[in-house]
Order: structure tokens, then C-alpha cells, then sequence
């Protein structure tokens, strides 16, 4: 029986203890595979008379369970091409027969050249089971797939609808029930966001979140956008025991919007910012809120440039050279942003 690592210190291995194993179902059935849970239940069942009524509920429970997951697999899992992309000895494999998936790998990942090895690497040595990674900006589910390869539970989000299915897909196809995927965006408030209909693409915008855009009027009467919740981070975890790991965000200029979302998160010295910095989109952005070194202050943070080769440690001067605007305009570099121990202590 596959049990999650959290658990085995919590199973009774004597299944006659009747309230031991009970109280043991509700984690069970959220974090183990219907058939784990079905046999213990049925093992149950047997041992003790007086169990039967609740073992076969779980059993009638695990059935719904596999029958859900059979549609959803029929549903999604189609694919006549797969790409697959070798990550800490396990295989991860997308669906490469549609137009986005086509588009991000001829784009991104043409040969055997791995997207974004550095980030890659990272993910490999901070993730594990039990542990939760947040994917913001997941597009096709590329991290949110490698993430889940390593054990870890994963919430990707993603503004554009018809990209939704394709991160669902792709973790159906690796068997990855841990990667919830959401159709919303992460802001610096809660409520709702406009996103054009055009064709998915690599660098979509919540246009309704822009300083100065004037070529679109977002307003829920619109034949021609997209509305989708937009969150805080702190608002889409408050009040929950879990607590991401890693957040990574990928937002296209508005990274500082995202960021202004997770007070909370950023002061729980536990949580690590992979973060995707569109020096030259900021502006688009800007309200004159937060800025990096107010969100990352140095006593509270140290900050790396994730290179493909690695992790290279970033002095506050070293930082802001490379996030200049005047001299680095067209750059987006991948920062690090870890607590420090004392952060973390405290």
C-alpha cells in the first residue's frame, strides 16, 4: 500500500483499533489512491464486525473516486504527440498536438534543450513530497508538471481559459492528481480581471489591471474578453494549515501587483519567490506601489540570479544593476528570493 510520508508515523499497522483507523480515513481519502484506501478499508471490514457500515462507505467512496477519474482522463487525455522532458531520473511527458503546446516547445524547448534548466534545477532541490509549490502563470503546465514529478501538491494558476484544460491534460498524462489548476490571476486585490479573446499565447496580459491602456474598455458587458477571479495570494491561502514552499510567478510585468498580494506569505519566513522579472513590461504596471527592495528587504532576504548553471548570490548594488530599467531594459531575469535564518527563527 503507497501511503503519503505524512501519514505513516499516524497509521495504526493493527487494524482492530478500531477509532485509530477511523480517524485515520479523512487523510486517507484526501491524499491516498482510492485503491490504498479500499484495500485498508476492506482489510477493516474484515478484522471487526461492527466496521462494516463505514468500510463499505469508504469502499462506495473509492468507486466514485475511480469512475471520476476515469472521465476526466477520457476527457482530457488525448493526445496523437508527446513531448517528454527528463527531470531527477523520472520522465515528465506533455502533449505536444496542439497549437499552444506546439507553439511554447518550437518556441522554447527546440531540440533537446530543456526550458528553463536553472529554474528546473531549483524546483529539483527545494521540492519534494509534502511539500506545495505555487505556479503563477502556469500557461501549459510546464513547472506545475515538474513540480508534481518530485512529489510535490501543486496550485497553478492561469489566466487564459483555454490553457486550463491543457495543464489538466498534461497532468493526467504523468498520472499527477496534485496539480489543481485554476482560472484566475494573482493581484494585489481580490475581485475580477479582464483578459482579451485572442489566441492563447506566451505572454498574455490582464489588460484590466494596465496604468494606461486605452485601446480596451473592460466592462462585464463585453462580447470580446474573459473575466476571471483575481486573488490576493494571501486571500486564496488564509485560514489554511498548508503553506507554499515555493511560489513562482511569471506574470509579464506585473510581478510587483502579485507580490503587493502576498504580505502575509512573504512574512512567514518559510516561503521561497522564484521570480520572473519583466524589466521592460513593469511600466505597464506601475501605480507607484511597493517596490522590489520594499517587498525583499535585506535584512529579511537574500536574493540569487537563477542562471541555467546555478544559483549566484546578489548584493542589493548587484540587484539593482540588473534590474535597471535604463540599462536593462529588454532583460527578465529569474531571482531568488529566500528568507533568511533569522527570518525563519523568528
Amino acid at each position: 500500500m503507497t501511503i503519503p510520508v505524512s501519514l505513516k508515523r499516524r497509521l495504526v499497522t493493527n487494524p482492530s483499533d478500531r477509532d485509530a483507523v477511523e480517524q485515520s480515513y479523512p487523510d486517507l481519502i484526501a491524499r491516498s489512491d482510492p485503491d490504498d484506501i479500499e484495500r485498508m478499508a476492506a482489510r477493516q471490514m474484515v478484522v471487526r464486525a461492527d466496521t462494516q457500515f463505514r468500510a463499505r462507505y469508504v469502499i462506495g467512496l473509492c468507486g466514485r473516486l475511480r469512475e471520476g477519474a476515469r472521465r476526466r482522463r477520457t476527457a482530457y487525455v488525448r493526445t496523437a504527440s508527446a513531448r517528454a522532458v527528463d527531470v531527477a531520473g523520472q520522465r515528465v511527458l506533455f502533449a505536444n498536438d496542439d497549437v499552444q503546446s506546439r507553439a511554447f516547445f518550437d518556441r522554447l524547448m527546440d531540440g533537446d534543450r530543456i526550458h528553463e534548466p536553472g529554474v528546473v534545477k531549483y524546483l529539483c532541490h527545494r521540492l519534494g513530497p509534502d511539500r506545495l509549490f505555487v505556479d503563477v502563470g502556469a500557461h501549459i503546465g510546464y513547472l506545475s508538471c515538474v513540480a508534481a514529478a518530485l512529489g510535490a501538491s501543486v496550485v497553478a494558476l492561469e489566466i487564459q481559459k483555454s490553457l486550463v484544460p491543457l495543464i489538466e491534460r498534461n497532468a493526467l498524462l504523468n498520472n499527477q492528481h496534485r496539480v489543481h489548476a485554476l482560472n484566475a490571476a494573482a493581484g494585489d486585490h481580490d475581485g475580477l480581471t479582464a483578459i482579451m479573446r485572442y489566441d492563447a499565447s506566451l505572454g498574455a496580459q490582464t489588460l484590466a489591471q494596465m496604468k494606461n491602456e486605452q485601446s480596451f474598455t473592460a466592462d462585464l458587458l463585453s462580447r470580446n474578453a474573459d473575466w476571471v477571479p483575481i486573488l490576493r495570494l494571501d486571500t486564496l491561502f488564509a485560514d489554511r494549515n498548508e503553506v507554499p514552499d515555493v511560489i513562482k510567478i511569471d506574470v509579464e510585468g506585473a510581478e510587483l501587483q502579485v507580490l503587493s498580494g502576498a504580505v502575509r506569505l512573504l512574512g512567514n519566513g518559510h516561503t521561497r519567490f522564484v521570480v520572473e522579472y519583466h524589466v521592460s513590461l513593469l511600466s505597464r504596471f506601475d501605480r507607484g506601489g511597493p517596490g522590489l527592495f520594499d517587498l525583499f528587504p535585506e535584512s529579511a532576504w537574500k536574493a540569487y540570479h537563477l542562471e541555467d548553471h546555478g544559483m549566484v548570490p546578489l548584493s542589493r548594488e548587484e540587484l539593482g544593476r540588473l534590474i535597471d530599467p535604463r540599462t536593462q531594459a529588454n532583460t527578465n531575469p529569474s531571482l531568488v528570493f529566500e528568507p533568511t535564518a533569522q527570518t525563519r527563527s523568528s
